[in-house]
């Protein structure tokens, strides 16, 4: 990124920005950054950003190393250089860079009132958990080494584990933390010496904030002390209704905040989430044994077939094609098994053994079980057909058992035992068969059916009653399948129940029994089955049904609202959030298109959401929409809502299966968001109101913009500025906007209680119309509903007692306005009323330093002619006084003398003050200004007073004095002045200072002496013409000096001010404007 782009960027932003290298460095900063943290460029340039985070260093290496196309925010901390440590949000993005691929950070404050975790965090954390447990390509132990990092980083603790527990032992299989840990993979401790002996007994989260103050003892546990834990927070994982394994997340130093509810349910979540995958890998592991049973059953099965004795096993398909031949018949048959697979039973046998089978075989297709006798090769074989089902139960195919039935003596005892094995084969895994003998009730049974029912299989081997089996049947299925047994008996039908036994140890176990009664003249006569334990398959259903449940209630608690669709856009799932976000609405679109019975509006731009437009429409096409779309939305209910919506495919193969998308109502946030933007945008038109104001010569000028301004501001029609003519009692529209051609500034209203204007008078306080045509305070005015006002606010300008007029705004429509907006026209009537008191003052001002300049001017002309005339008889008295001494000197006594002597410095010292006094009359007509150096200015004052500065011992100390614009002459007498006042006034043998220093656009010279000092409150009084403090024997003068030294300075536009303590000496300052005419 260039340098000027840079700045750009940090200038443009709201927050401190920060230029990130390819290798992670920065390499720039913003004036934010260094007015937020107090670190100086040169102290970050150069440093891996990750440095400047503490704890959160690596949540922000790891965000640098996964930016990508789209950005990262997290909240971090960040430790100030005076020490002090702030919350912060971090957002990256990555850039190109001359260097490779770089990244800008900008850094923004947080609200600390806010929870620690705000809703886009929050969002973030989950999007992060879901990525991690949904991640196909990662085992399980990475997947959970993943999320408890995740999640160790969004609670802020040091370590994370994930412990095995079994019995009393305790052992750490999965461990995360910043830097060294304390504890390594597969390090044991007793349960009892552990936190999580708590979290085992109550299988509930637990919170240690400070585990020696929450739980007095435990701090001496092995496990706290050997490790240095004082802080704890852990979830137990739940398997099979145990607590297997505890999800903890440990601190050595205490937390006195504790943690969050929304931590604790996050950490509650992942643990959930691990115990849910431990079940399903155990699950899984189950299938895989009893696929391996099924498979081992289906070899058996082959064996079987194979060596089916005195008989033959076949399937055949749809088309009556045999798909499988076997057993010990083809031996002895002159056709061979492996020829007559692949071909029907036409091709394969003789055409009238074929015509014996088709109807039974064809039977077992349409579900029935059925035998027919044909003969085959010389031999007579019974050939049953039975159905083969699917899971679903569907037929797909048959299965035919021949049995060589030649010889009658061994007819019935094959047929059962082709019958049985036929049961056995069918049923791919049962574990028992039967036959009850109905007549006689003696039920034989096989002896692991009899041990599945807690029955001895030698008495079951002979036979027992029914009754002992049906005990055995829980209580709960017992009625259900006594009934079934009843009914199949009765009509000498298939049999087939789904229940729960008690076997010999008293467990329960699940089984599925199928089975057929065989009636003879309608009587049943044998009850052949056989029998499976489906335990297994149940507990596994069963589990799958809970975490189903468990993700369904996740699904429904999760703080925001989830849509879900399918591939073709169809919606099949919201949660409830999401219906009330949407009032109630029917989630119910089966396809894309169909989204435009949802309305909803873009809120920046106000243009209606299109149907392809929504973010789970773009889901569905593989686009993350990772930073949220706003809308403005219509709900089903008629209310109107703002939500922001993210949203995520889901892939399965490569290919988007279903689309997800949350939703969060920030309707209250965006409300708040407005009415502060409105009133920002209020209080920026008082502010520039206000500035123009004090710029503004024109107020015509003002009036209008502020007219134009508060319509704006308000969104109304019309506004007014009404000046009052208070002899007229009536009100004249000066300026406004919105108002028709030849309106402004010929339109009156009445100043009476019959227009709102005139009402606002009479009130004294602000108008506030919602409805004009229901308002009953006043009628009108004309103005008013001529134009169509329908509301509207009016407030005096200028106090209620010396009112100037009335500020109105106004609109064609019915509003409401809200205590802020009344303030607002209120502050900018008040903004007017400044401006035209300001005019006023200005006016009157003008007139006084006309008449003060007049009156100037005449003073100074008198005491020009004062002292001017003054000067011919004065000038008359010493001229006489002085023929007076030469002439008759002689001849006066003492007393004449000193008389003629008085009357002598009489006349000097009216001379003196008379020139003084023209002196003081002339410092408005001095020179032009020109460059001055003080420097050599105060150098020839020295000159002048060199032999009063010896005559009195006196020191002057100057320090070097700046060039100044100004008079050199006055300056000079300045000077001079207060140079012979420090001597003057300086004691026996006085020291005098002058210095200067650079002040705020002026230089400040300052004459100090160590003499006898001035009482404060004769500060002012000095300056003052012909004012003394002391007697002209004491110190002799004018009077006039200081008073001459003051308007001086004041003509160069400075001041002159005395600092004293009586007997410590006097400074005395004065000041001289800047004007940059001295190269410093």
């Amino acid at each position: 990124m260039s340098r000027r782009r840079y700045e750009a960027l940090a200038a443009a932003v709201d927050g401190a920005v920060l230029d990130v290298d390819a290798d992670g460095r920065v390499t720039g900063v913003g004036e934010q950054f260094v007015e937020q943290t107090g670190y100086g460029s040169e102290e970050v340039v150069g440093e891996p950003l990750a440095a400047l985070f503490g704890d959160d260093a690596g949540r922000v290496e790891r965000a640098l190393d996964d930016l990508g196309s789209s950005d990262a925010t997290l909240t971090v901390s960040v430790e100030s250089a005076g020490g002090e440590s702030a919350p912060f949000e971090l957002q990256l993005r990555r850039v190109s860079t001359d260097g490779g691929a770089g990244a800008v950070g900008v850094l923004s404050p947080t609200d600390t009132d806010e929870p620690t975790h705000g809703p886009a965090e929050r969002q973030r954390v989950l999007h992060d958990v879901y990525d991690v447990t949904t991640d196909a390509d990662r085992s399980f132990e990475e997947r959970t080494r993943a999320l408890l990092s995740v999640v160790r980083e969004t609670v802020g603790t040091e370590y994370a584990s994930l412990s095995r527990v079994e019995g009393g032992d305790y052992a750490f299989e999965l461990v995360d933390g910043e830097g060294a840990l304390p504890v390594e993979f597969g390090e044991e401790f007793a349960l009892e010496e552990t936190n999580c002996e708590r979290v085992v007994e109550t299988e509930e989260t637990v919170v240690f904030r400070d585990i020696a103050a929450d739980a007095q003892g435990f701090e001496e546990r092995a496990a706290n002390a050997d490790l240095g834990l004082s802080c704890f927070l852990g979830a137990p994982v739940v398997v099979d209704g145990d607590v297997q394994a505890t999800f903890c997340f440990l601190d050595s130093a205490p937390r006195p905040e504790g943690f969050s509810e929304w931590e604790v349910t996050l950490v509650g979540l992942a643990a959930e989430w691990v115990g849910y995958e431990l079940a399903q890998r155990r699950t899984r592991e189950r299938l895989e044994r009893r696929n391996d049973a099924l498979e081992a059953s289906r070899r058996r099965y082959r064996t079987l077939a194979q060596n089916f004795p005195n008989g033959g096993v076949g399937v055949f398909d749809d088309d009556l094609r045999y798909t499988l031949v076997d057993g010990t018949m083809w031996d002895d048959l002159p056709l061979d098994a492996g020829d007559v697979e692949g071909e029907t039973i036409w091709e394969a046998l003789p055409e009238d053994a074929a015509a014996d089978l088709e109807p039974v075989f064809r039977g077992a297709l349409d579900g029935e079980t059925d035998s027919a006798v044909s003969t085959l090769g010389g031999r007579t074989y019974r050939v049953w057909a039975v159905p083969l089902r699917d899971a679903d139960g569907e037929v797909t195919a048959g299965q035919s058992f021949a049995v060589d039935v030649t010889d009658q003596q061994e007819r019935e005892a094959a047929l059962a035992n082709a019958k049985e094995q036929m049961e056995a084969a069918a049923e791919a895994g049962a574990v028992g068969t039967w036959e009850w003998h109905v007549p006689e009730d003696r039920f034989v049974a096989d002896a692991a059916l009899a041990r599945l029912f807690g029955v001895d299989p030698e008495r079951a081997r002979e036979g027992v009653p029914l009754s002992e089996l049906v005990a055995s049947i829980h209580e709960d299925d017992r009625e259900r399948v006594a009934a079934a047994i009843d009914e199949a008996v009765e009509t000498c039908s298939d049999y087939e129940e789904e229940y729960r036994v008690y076997d010999a140890d008293g467990d329960v176990r699940w089984v599925v029994a199928r089975g057929h009664v065989e009636c003879e003249d309608g009587e049943a006569v044998t009850f052949p089955g056989a029998i499976t334990d489906i335990t297994e398959q149940k507990r596994a259903e069963r589990e799958i049904e809970q975490h189903r449940e468990q993700l369904a209630t996740l699904f429904e608690v999760l703080p925001v609202g989830v849509i879900v669709a399918d591939a073709d856009g169809e919606l099949v799932e919201a949660n409830g959030i999401a219906k009330r976000i949407w009032g109630g609405a029917d989630f119910d679109a089966e396809s894309v298109e169909e989204y435009d019975r949802y309305t909803a509006w873009w809120a920046d731009s106000g243009e209606r959401v299109e149907s392809d437009e929504y973010a789970l429409a773009r889901v569905l096409d593989g686009e993350p929409v990772v930073e949220p779309d706003v809308y403005d939305i219509e709900a089903a209910d008629g209310s109107e809502r703002v939500i922001e919506v993210r949203g995520m495919p889901v892939y399965d193969d490569g290919d988007v299966a279903r689309g997800v998308i949350t939703m969060t109502d920030v309707t209250e946030r965006a409300e708040r968001d407005r009415t502060l933007e409105r009133r920002a945008h209020q209080q920026r038109v008082v502010a520039d109101l206000g500035q123009r104001a004090l710029d503004a010569d024109d107020l015509d000028e003002l009036m209008a913009q502020a007219a134009e301004q508060v319509a704006d501001a308000l969104d109304n029609d019309y506004c007014k500025v009404l000046d009052l003519d208070d002899d007229a009692r009536e009100l004249l529209l000066r300026q406004g906007v919105g108002w028709d051609d030849g309106i402004v500034g010929n339109a009156t209203v009445d100043a009476d209680d019959n227009s709102q204007a005139g009402y606002t008078l009479v009130s004294e306080e602000p108008v506030v119309v919602d409805d004009l045509a229901a308002e009953d305070r006043f009628s009108g005015p004309e103005l008013l509903t001529a134009h169509g006002v329908e509301s509207g606010v009016s407030t005096i300008i200028g106090s209620p007692e010396e009112p100037w007029g009335i500020l109105g705004t106004h609109d064609t429509s019915r509003k409401q306005f809200s205590a802020e907006d009344v303030n607002f026209v209120q502050s900018v009537a008040n903004v007017l009323a400044d401006a035209i008191e300001r005019e006023r003052y200005d006016a009157e001002r003008e007139q006084l330093v006309a008449d003060l300049a007049e009156s100037n001017e005449r003073l100074e002309q008198f005491a020009y002619a004062a002292s001017h005339d003054l000067q011919e008889p004065l000038r008359m008295v010493s001229s006489y006084l002085s023929l007076i001494e030469d002439r008759y000197g002689d001849e006066l006594d003492e007393d004449g003398r000193e008389f003629l002597e008085y009357a002598v410095d009489g006349a000097d010292r009216m001379q003196e003050m008379i020139d003084a006094l023209l002196e003081y009359s002339r410092v408005d007509r001095g020179d032009s200004f020109g460059r001055v150096d003080l420097d050599a200015v105060f150098a020839d004052v020295c000159r002048d007073f060199e032999v009063k500065i010896d005559d009195s011992d006196a020191t002057v100390v100057a320090e070097s004095l700046p060039t100044v614009a100004g008079d050199e002459d006055q300056l000079r007498q300045v000077l001079g002045n207060l140079l012979s006042n420090a001597i003057e006034y300086g004691g026996e043998e006085p020291t005098v200072r002058v210095s200067a220093e650079r002040g705020d656009g002026e230089w400040v010279v300052a004459v100090s002496d160590d003499g006898i000092g001035i009482d404060p409150e004769h500060a002012d009084r000095i300056f003052e013409v012909f004012q003394r403090l002391h007697t002209h024997d004491e110190h002799p003068g004018t009077g006039v000096g200081l008073a001459l030294v003051q308007r001086i300075v004041e003509r160069h536009g400075g001041d002159v001010r005395v600092e004293s303590t009586p007997g410590e000496g006097a400074t005395f300052y004065f000041t001289i404007p800047d004007r940059n005419q001295r190269d410093d």
